[in-house]
C-alpha cells in the first residue's frame, strides 16, 4: 500500500513534520510499504487538492490549509488559517474521533504536534528525532536569542535550514525524509549535499540584506520595504529585525520565483509587544499564517494590487485596527 504525504515546502517545519509523520506511518500501518511525497507552497493560487494529488491508498496533509475531501485520511496543521471557512471547519470536528486528524494553533511547530500525538496515541518516542523537533520548534516560533543569532549561518543545522527554504521541493523532501528515518538532524546537516547545496548559496543573504537595506521606509514602529523590483531566490527570514531592531513590525514585499509576496512579521526581539494578529489581517487579503507571521501572495504581474494591499496593511498596524 502507498501513503502519499503533502506537507509544506521550502520548510523545514514541512520536513520535520515529514519525517516524523513517516516514522508513525511505519509504526502505526506497517502495511503502508510506499511512501511518497509532494510539497505544498503557498502562492498567489490555491493549490488545488483532489484525486490528482492525494492519489495514495492512504493520504496525509502536514503543515499545510486543510482540504476536506473524502481522499484525506491523516491531517496535522498549527496554522490559525488552517481552515478557509466554517464549512471546512466543521468537517475537520466531524473526522476528529478517528484518531488522525489533529489541529493545535498552540504548538510552535507542526512537527511537535505530531511527536506529541506519536507519544500519547502510539507509545512512540521520539529517539533520534527529538533534536530535530527541538529545532523546528525553535525556528517556527523564532525563539533564537537575537535576530543575528537567526541570521547566523555558520554552523552545519543553519545551512541545513538555509538549503531546506532553498531547495525543498519533492525530491529533495524524499531524499531527506529517507535519511532522517537513520540519522539525527546533525548527522543529515553534515551530509556532503548539504554542505555542496549551501555553497550555491551562501551569498544569498547577503544579496537580500542589502536590498532590504536600501529599500526600507523607516517608519519607527513598523519598518516597509518594497523590494519587488528584482527576484530573490527566497526571503531571509528576521531580515528587518537584524537592520531595523528598534521595529516591532516588518512588512515587505518582494518577489520570488512564480510570485510577489508580502511577508509581514512581528519582531521578538523588539522593545514593544505584539498587538495584532498578523495571521489574522493577512487572511482579509487571501494569505494566512500564525498571530506572528504572515504571509499574502499574488501572481508575478501583479505589483500594484500588492502594492495597494501592503499599503492597507501598514495603515492597519499604525492605527491599531
Amino acid at each position: 500500500m502507498r501513503m502519499t504525504v503533502a506537507t509544506h515546502g521550502n520548510c523545514l517545519d514541512g520536513l520535520a513534520s515529514a519525517a516524523l509523520f513517516t516514522r508513525l506511518i511505519r509504526h502505526a500501518e506497517p502495511e503502508i510499504r510506499e511512501f511518497q511525497y509532494r510539497t505544498c507552497i503557498y502562492g498567489p493560487t490555491p493549490l488545488s487538492f483532489g484525486p490528482q494529488l492525494l492519489n495514495g491508498d492512504s493520504n496525509a496533509i502536514l503543515d499545510y490549509r486543510f482540504y476536506p475531501g473524502t481522499e484525506l485520511t491523516w491531517y496535522f496543521d498549527h496554522h490559525i488559517t488552517a481552515f478557509s471557512n466554517q464549512t471546512e471547519s466543521e468537517v475537520f470536528q466531524s473526522r476528529v474521533g478517528s484518531g488522525k486528524y489533529h489541529f493545535d494553533p498552540k504548538s510552535a511547530s507542526c512537527a511537535g504536534l505530531i511527536s506529541r500525538v506519536s507519544e500519547r496515541d502510539f507509545g512512540l518516542s521520539l529517539g533520534h528525532l527529538e533534536s530535530l523537533v527541538e529545532f523546528a520548534d525553535l525556528v517556527d516560533s523564532a525563539r533564537f536569542q537575537s535576530a543575528a543569532a537567526a541570521l547566523d549561518r555558520s554552523n552545519p543545522r543553519a545551512q541545513f535550514l538555509a538549503v531546506v527554504e532553498r531547495f525543498g521541493n519533492d525530491d529533495f523532501v524524499s531524499r531527506m525524509v529517507a535519511a532522517l528515518q537513520e540519522m539525527s538532524l546533525d548527522q543529515v546537516a553534515d551530509l556532503p549535499e548539504s554542505a555542496e547545496a549551501f555553497s550555491l548559496i551562501a551569498h544569498e543573504q547577503t544579496d537580500f540584506l542589502d536590498h532590504v537595506r536600501d529599500c526600507t521606509d523607516d517608519r519607527g514602529a513598523v519598518v516597509v520595504s518594497d523590494i519587488s523590483d528584482r527576484e530573490h531566490p527566497t526571503f531571509a527570514k528576521f531580515a528587518s529585525y537584524f537592520l531595523f531592531p528598534h521595529s516591532t513590525y516588518s512588512v515587505l514585499l518582494g518577489r520570488i520565483p512564480g510570485a510577489l509576496k508580502i511577508a509581514l512579521g512581528f519582531n521578538p526581539w523588539g522593545p514593544s509587544g505584539r498587538q495584532h494578529d498578523l495571521g489574522s489581517i493577512c487572511r482579509r487579503f487571501g494569505g494566512g499564517g500564525h498571530p506572528v507571521v504572515g504571509g499574502v501572495a499574488f501572481a508575478p504581474h501583479e505589483t500594484r494590487a500588492a502594492q495597494a494591499v501592503l499599503k492597507e496593511i501598514v495603515g492597519l498596524l499604525e492605527h491599531n485596527e
